[in-house]
């Protein structure tokens, strides 16, 4: 799962090996044998673009011409949001070093404007998991739900996981009073010299 090192439900589940010519097959069986053209959209001036180049070179080994095209960002979301696009970047973050992040992602009562499923993705198991997951005062019961959501979101793989970036602060050495807010906001009153 695309879920920060420092949440409760990150694990280091192995991931899958770099096999061009076994993706070539799967391709083949989902009825691509001659590979397929895909566009993917990314935004301007950050990593999507740089990341969306190594995509594009890694799916040209196994026949997937893959178009990056670059937008303005607000373009960006509101088709993403529309569901007017057939590949693109979305960026979840580790406010709450939580899989609730994670879950609202894939759950399809967060659609489009209503949140972050952007794939506009339904599972019902999925969906009924999370509702019982957001309730549950066990942590170990939690775990559960989060592992059994893990298989079916593996299973039915509704969007591809990228890579987790941590979000840096740099602050001046003299200033009193930092520190690394969990959830990205600065009380600046705190600070002094």
């Amino acid at each position: 799962m695309n879920k920060s090192p420092y949440s409760p439900q990150w694990n280091d589940d192995p991931l899958p090996t770099y096999d061009p010519e076994g993706a070539k097959k799967l391709l083949a069986e989902a009825g691509f044998p001659n590979g397929m053209d895909v566009t993917l959209t990314c935004r301007e001036g950050d990593y999507q673009k740089p990341a969306s180049e190594v995509i594009q070179a890694n799916w040209a080994d196994i026949g997937v011409n893959c178009k990056v095209e670059v937008m303005e960002r607000n373009a960006q979301i509101n088709d993403m949001i529309a569901g007017n696009y057939q590949l693109g970047w979305q960026q979840t973050t580790d406010v709450i070093l939580d899989g609730s992040n994670w879950a609202m992602a894939n759950d399809s009562h967060y659609w489009g404007g209503n949140g972050a499923n952007r794939a506009f993705y339904k599972n019902e198991r999925f969906d009924e998991l999370n509702a019982l997951q957001k309730v549950e005062l066990d942590p170990e019961k939690r775990e559960e739900y989060f592992e059994e959501m893990k298989q079916i979101y593996w299973d039915d793989c509704p969007n591809l996981p990228g890579f987790f970036a941590p979000t840096t602060c740099v602050v001046n050495k003299d200033l009193k009073g930092t520190y690394a807010a969990l959830l990205n906001f600065y009380r600046y009153e705190w600070f002094s010299w």
